[in-house]
């Protein structure tokens, strides 16, 4: 279920990395590749230039949750992206509903 939500990053730098940065995520929050939603935001924003990356999913120990900030700045760094934000988004399992039923 995470969903990624990438803001000031350009959809073909994100195309470029997607895939490992899917797979290493997988590997280290126990989720299916396919549970991954990755989105770019196309709003244009008048003040607050630098990459921001919101992350949507349900709550992980804190260790996992460090572990997944730092797979993404590793391989944004790899892509020329030195500073970033992230900020995760604990989701309620009672809020979330999939085919009518909620986790």
């Amino acid at each position: 279920m995470p969903k990624l939500v990438f803001s000031n990053i350009n959809l073909k730098t994100v195309k470029i990395f997607r895939n490992e940065m899917v797979e290493k995520l997988s590997k280290t929050t126990n989720t299916s590749r396919d549970d991954f939603t990755i989105e770019i935001n196309t709003n244009e924003f008048l003040t607050g230039d630098y990459p921001f990356i919101d992350i949507y999913w349900f709550k992980r120990d804190l260790d996992v949750q460090d572990q997944v900030a730092n797979i993404i700045n590793d391989i944004l760094n790899d892509n020329a992206i030195e500073e970033m934000d992230i900020y995760f988004h604990e989701l309620e399992k009672r809020n979330y509903y999939y085919k009518r039923e909620h986790f």
